[in-house]
């Protein structure tokens, strides 16, 4: 009759070393991903509170203010009018952006930012906004007004498309 064979407290200690080893490798990779997703979560957030802004100016014929600010070493932004909405319009307060380290207007770094969004929905001054977090870049395209875009990639200017399409 064959004996069965038992597992040692060394082999086991080892095989449990292994597992926490790739269990801890496994963590750090899951958090960085959170991270990147809590962080582009964020900036499409951002993203839709403009496209609602638009839509809420054109809708109501008012202008609208964009303000962002670092407060205390984070990034805020807020929509502002001086119209009396009605409290059932949430879009009017401040927002936190604490995933983004920084934040860029045509590749220059500014505490405070300021945009106009007008009755028709057109968003002045015309640029790109770029958010960063460590190595990960997110772009909100304003350059062409009332069209907005997001995108995962530096957009083109206007004027390398134009130059680019003759």
């Amino acid at each position: 009759m064959a004996k069965r064979r038992t597992f040692t407290l060394l082999e086991i200690m080892i095989a449990l070393v292994i597992l926490g080893i790739i269990g801890s490798m496994t963590a750090v990779q899951v958090k960085k991903m959170v991270d990147v997703h809590r962080f582009e979560s964020e900036v499409a957030s951002l993203y839709i509170s403009l496209q609602e802004a638009q839509i809420l100016s054109a809708t109501y014929q008012t202008d609208l203010a964009l303000d962002f600010r670092k407060v205390g070493g984070r990034l805020t932004y807020q929509i502002s009018s001086d119209e009396p909405f009605p409290k059932t319009i949430s879009l009017l307060k401040a927002t936190e952006l604490s995933r983004v380290e920084e934040c860029k207007f045509n590749d220059a770094r500014s505490s405070q930012l300021h945009f106009d969004i007008y009755s028709g929905g057109r968003i002045e001054p015309r640029g790109t906004l770029a958010f960063y977090q460590g190595e990960k870049a997110l772009w909100i395209d304003l350059q062409r007004g009332c069209l907005i875009k997001f995108s995962h990639k530096k957009p083109n200017s206007v004027k390398q498309e134009i130059i680019m399409r003759s």
